[in-house]
């Protein structure tokens, strides 16, 4: 009886499995396309991504909205506002608190110097974090869960594609194997799947993810230095 259940479940885990990779794979080559294809690509440059992410994320708001009536409201953290859905920001708030740490600690030796904030830092800190998170965390995350049925998998492969699209792979990349993976946006990836899996919350993870992002900024005006130290963390 235990050796056919053992057998059944072995066989749905496969299942699963396979339908979750061979989805996972689909979504990369489709989200690249995209990313190459997209209309006035050369005149967009640096804003061409989250412009397509956004679309998607808005696409994942409406869609959200109409199936739960209105429940994205408690996904974003809108409503239900307690002291215990605060203790999820605590992993971005160390996040910015350590990296200022670390550039006073060397400001003797590489003097900080605040620098403005250009068009690609403001979006990279107030709206990639937002538009990627709706796509990655909760739209594909959603449609991976209800194709896999396990949490485990589905967050698994939705932090798969999340590391492999930061690379921006091409198709022709993926035919031959050449897909880079990157520490960085695989460890920001799992924490973000993590808090977001745990507390049903999706306002802590774009915080989280912001916050990774102005650390990003924060070192490059204590001269770089913990920029260079940590640049496997960084593209």
């Amino acid at each position: 009886m235990n050796s056919a259940f053992s057998k059944q479940s072995f066989a749905l885990s496969l299942n699963s499995f396979t339908k979750l990779f061979v989805s996972s794979l689909l979504c990369c080559i489709i989200l690249s396309e995209i990313y190459q294809r997209f209309p006035f690509r050369n005149y967009l440059n640096i804003f061409t991504i989250p412009l397509v992410h956004t679309l998607i994320s808005i696409a994942v708001v409406i869609i959200w909205c109409l199936k739960s009536k209105g429940s994205i409201f408690k996904a974003l953290c809108i409503t239900e506002m307690k002291l215990k859905y605060s203790l999820w920001f605590l992993p971005g708030l160390g996040v910015i608190i350590g990296t200022w740490l670390l550039v006073l600690l060397t400001s003797n030796e590489y003097p900080l110097v605040i620098g403005t904030l250009g068009s690609k830092q403001l979006s990279s800190i107030f709206w990639v974090p937002i538009v990627e998170e709706l796509t990655f965390r909760v739209g594909l995350g959603f449609i991976l869960l209800r194709l896999g049925g396990s949490i485990i998998w589905a967050s698994y492969f939705s932090i798969l594609i999340f590391t492999v699209m930061h690379g921006l792979p091409s198709y022709e990349d993926f035919l031959s194997g050449n897909i880079g993976f990157f520490l960085g946006p695989f460890v920001l990836a799992v924490f973000c799947e993590a808090i977001y899996r745990l507390s049903h919350k999706i306002i802590p993870c774009i915080f989280l993810h912001s916050a990774c992002n102005s650390s990003a900024v924060i070192f490059s005006w204590g001269g770089g230095y913990w920029l260079e130290k940590l640049s496997y963390l960084y593209l």
